[in-house]
């Protein structure tokens, strides 16, 4: 079942399960930083000074390799696998 814990004063004495085991956690983690990383690198120097300009680095060439080149190491294949481990075990 779905949850939400709000951290406060009034809840700070509830101690909250972890559904997700350590391992998981960090493969997720490591991936994922990994690959928006590698996302950020292909798009330095880019500016974003309106909408046009911020949607040109997403099209290019060397933003769609790079994702290319992330899904051939299995990268994105690798984060979906995590996401849906993930959603498994917090059902």
């Amino acid at each position: 079942m779905p949850a939400l814990y709000v951290m406060d004063e009034d809840t700070s004495d509830i101690t909250i399960p972890d559904v997700i085991q350590p391992p998981a956690r960090s493969r997720a983690i490591s991936n994922l930083t990994q690959t928006f990383n590698a996302v950020e690198k292909s798009i330095e120097g880019f500016t974003q000074s309106s909408l046009g300009k911020a949607q040109e680095p997403v099209r290019s060439k060397r933003f769609m390799d790079t994702f290319k080149s992330a899904n051939r190491k299995g990268g994105l294949e690798q984060m979906v696998g995590d996401v849906d481990t993930l959603s498994a075990r917090s059902s």
